[in-house]
């Protein structure tokens, strides 16, 4: 019984040990946070399934983004993307689920009351969602994979790290680079 209760407590020492380390390495504001998210990273397996939660939070948040940069590219305002991911619809595989019958059910667990307008613009997505989201899907991946030069810099920067020399932009620094060609072409009134 001795030995158990030893064994216990060099554990629990070994824990603490390793807390206090990194605790001191990164100094972190919100402690609590901290010894939690510290335990279920380290410590996972034990948890029950807690962990699993824990830092699933942040796959959750990216999926959510997700459903809201669908919506935008749809045209579709937040307050009704919003309604969606209120009623559960917060990842694109469970939108894709949404048929133009379900959009009156949405509407409802929001208590919202969409614009005529926004309910033929649902009605027209809806009925082809699945091949709109694979569209989205495809467009996303070419564009993260076309370089972008960045304002005022020499460098273009893309997803496989090479950064190729660009010739200097030039222009008013106080206005954005995009901005200053076109302002010249347009009129001011």
């Amino acid at each position: 019984m001795e030995n158990r209760i030893e064994v216990r407590k060099a554990a629990l020492e070994k824990i603490s040990e390793r807390l206090l380390q990194e605790f001191d390495e990164s100094e972190p504001e919100n402690i609590p946070y901290f010894i939690v998210d510290f335990l279920c990273k380290n410590y996972g397996d034990y948890l029950c399934g807690f962990a699993k939660i824990w830092n699933g939070e942040f796959d959750f948040e990216q999926e959510r983004l997700a459903v809201i940069d669908f919506f935008r590219s749809q045209l579709i305002n937040m307050q009704v993307t919003a309604d969606f991911i209120s009623a559960g619809y917060d990842t694109l595989e469970s939108l894709c689920t949404v048929t133009p019958d379900d959009l009156a059910n949405i509407e409802k667990f929001s208590e919202s009351s969409w614009l005529p307008g926004h309910k033929i613009r649902l009605q027209q997505i809806f009925s082809d969602i699945v091949s709109r989201v694979q569209q989205w899907r495809d467009e996303r991946e070419r564009a993260l994979q076309k370089p972008c030069q960045h304002q005022y810099t020499t460098r273009m920067v893309n997803m496989s790290g090479t950064t190729p020399k660009l010739p200097v932009v030039t222009g008013n620094p106080s206005t954005p680079y995009c901005m200053s060609s076109l302002s010249q072409s347009i009129p001011r009134y």
